[in-house]
């Protein structure tokens, strides 16, 4: 499965995208008026180039644990700089693999030219695994039958000549 088949990531139509001189502040308000968990920071002076990602940890592990004042503090004091990105037709596993190994939970997704396009979290992955399992099970009680259909008949026809010869010798 490719990035761009996540139902997850199909139904995204608002990201989060602000510059790096936006205040602490102000990203957190935006934040919180969409609910989401991370903001992709870009650069306006070179072409909206992504820069960074500021996310709930960078708010608490380089602004409020240092103390710092979030409306002074700006977006590119406080990103994250060495961003891991993504292409819609990236797989699903591999994703989830480095984002797994980098400990990381939220992925940009960018075009052939570096352009942000998306955004997938572990909770769209979280939402794909849900799906999966249940199409597993599905298909494995499937194959579960067809694998043991010829046992089941083995047995119902041993059965079946059983009490055929059971009738034939009371007679």
């Amino acid at each position: 499965m490719r990035i761009i088949d996540i139902p997850g990531y199909k139904d995204k139509k608002d990201l989060l995208i602000l510059d790096k001189e936006i205040s602490v502040l102000e990203a957190v308000s935006q934040m919180k008026k969409m609910n989401y968990g991370a903001v992709m920071v870009i650069d306006s002076a070179h072409q909206d180039k992504l820069c960074g990602m500021f996310t709930e940890r960078d708010l608490l592990m380089k602004v409020v644990a240092e103390g710092k004042d979030v409306a002074k503090v700006k977006l590119q004091d406080a990103m994250t700089k060495k961003v891991h990105t993504a292409h819609p037709d990236d797989t699903v596993y591999n994703s989830m693999r480095r984002m797994s190994a980098g400990r990381f939970r939220h992925l940009p997704i960018v075009d052939e030219k570096g352009k942000i396009i998306g955004l997938v979290s572990q909770g769209d992955f979280v939402a794909i695994s849900w799906y999966q399992l249940y199409q597993q099970v599905k298909e494995r009680g499937k194959l579960s039958f067809t694998t043991h259909t010829q046992f089941w008949v083995f047995i119902l026809a041993f059965m079946a000549y059983t009490a055929i010869m059971i009738k034939l010798l009371k007679y």
